[in-house]
């Protein structure tokens, strides 16, 4: 009988551990957010692969670096993440699930240095055709820059608000759909900028990269990419931003 009792104890246990999502210091919960429409999410700890299916993992063209990720909200910190340098970056084949033409959301954490290029962009599908998220700025400012989401050549910028160079996480995010031209952007989970930019979302036979695009390079550490066939609501992209 008491073997038994110990056995129970023990399984009981293992349950208790197997149902808990919570996390602490240095731990993560799901490898990927549970919002409908996210077509790639990489959380880069580790690898360059896709949480979200077998598909578009992605491999590193140059020197890029494993570092800490961004801090988690309740301490500790959200693994690994991605460290490149002006000219590095991560390419992901191009695919035709990553030519999103309806409505789009990219978004993704960053702790970017001085850069000595207007555009450094983050997230891009060939800014010029299809799409692309970054900033803009680092030449004028040392200490920010700007938010900027290009959209077939077609942009929209808010104010300097991103800290630059001061080891500081940021999540930045844009969204926009083609039927009514509407683009949001956001800082740290919150609204800070919306209008419209002429479409449609264009196709690109470009892969798409991370770190780096045909306009220019970014130079810093990037966390937990994330693009969505769809555009989130003010509630996802704060959901997103919460996302540990």
């Amino acid at each position: 009988m008491k073997n038994s009792v110990v056995v129970l104890l023990a399984a009981s246990v293992l349950a208790l551990a197997a149902c808990s999502d919570s996390t602490g210091p240095g731990e993560t919960g799901p490898a990927s957010p549970d919002i409908d429409g996210l077509v790639v999410f990489y959380n880069f700890d580790g690898s360059y692969e896709n949480e979200v299916s077998d598909a578009h993992d992605g491999t590193a063209s140059r020197a890029v670096s494993f570092v800490s990720g961004r801090p988690l909200h309740g301490g500790g910190t959200a693994g690994q993440a991605v460290h490149v340098e002006r000219d590095d970056h991560i390419v992901i084949p191009d695919d035709p699930a990553l030519d999103i033409t309806d409505a789009i959301t990219v978004a993704v954490w960053v702790n970017p240095e001085a850069s000595d290029r207007a555009y450094a962009a983050i997230v891009d599908k060939n800014f010029a055709e299809a799409y692309s998220i970054g900033m803009w700025g680092g030449i004028a400012d040392p200490e920010t820059t700007n938010i900027k989401a290009c959209i077939n050549h077609n942009v929209r910028t808010t104010d300097k608000m991103v800290p630059m160079g001061m080891d500081t996480w940021s999540h930045i995010a844009f969204t926009f759909r083609t039927d009514t031209g509407r683009t949001r952007l956001y800082f740290n989970g919150a609204k800070v900028d919306s209008g419209t930019i002429t479409g449609p979302i264009g196709s690109s036979d470009q892969d798409l990269y991370i770190g780096d695009g045909p306009s220019g390079g970014y130079k810093g550490a990037i966390d937990e990419v994330a693009i969505f066939d769809r555009a989130l609501t003010q509630d996802e992209i704060a959901e997103l931003y919460e996302f540990e």
